[in-house]
């Protein structure tokens, strides 16, 4: 199969983007940010949202039930520590948190900045997701925008770390 990213580059990646991920055959943009014992943490690979990111399971396990007790607490601070690092960047105050469960690839879960341009007249997003990825690849795939992104990634690294 093949993917494009956020630079237009295209990737082969056999049957599974996380496992061509976690095995260095496939580079999200701005590499890995954060890899502990049993996930990795990376830009959205497709979707220029300065601060999307996607803690996807290395383990080829495909839903949230189907994580070990330890997985599963690792993942708890993940979340945490990457929600913690981005407010800290200023990236904004609020996310939406998903959990995303396809058969034909790994567990992974997104954490989603909320930006004023995401909100209906309800102040959500909820509901209009795709309505907002759309948006972001038709007009937020700039150089200034991958710039931006770039910058968050390399401190979100930094923080990342020191947490």
């Amino acid at each position: 199969m093949r993917i494009k990213d956020l630079e237009g580059k295209e990737w082969e990646y056999g049957e599974c983007l996380s496992c061509a991920i976690n095995s260095k055959k496939v580079q999200p943009y701005g590499g890995i940010i954060f890899e502990s014992k049993n996930f990795t943490v990376t830009q959205d690979f497709s979707r220029p949202i300065n601060g999307f990111v996607v803690i996807s399971a290395k383990r080829h396990v495909v839903t949230y039930d189907g994580l070990t007790s330890e997985e599963r607490a690792e993942l708890a601070e993940l979340v945490f520590k990457t929600q913690k690092a981005l407010k800290r960047l200023g990236v904004c105050e609020y996310f939406n948190i998903y959990v995303a469960e396809y058969k034909e690839g790994h567990f992974h879960l997104q954490i989603l900045p909320r930006y004023k341009w995401m909100e209906d007249e309800r102040g959500t997003i909820i509901g209009n997701l795709n309505r907002g990825f759309n948006y972001a690849k038709e007009n937020l795939n700039t150089k200034e925008n991958l710039k931006q992104i770039k910058t968050t990634l390399q401190n979100l690294k930094k923080e990342m770390n020191k947490l």
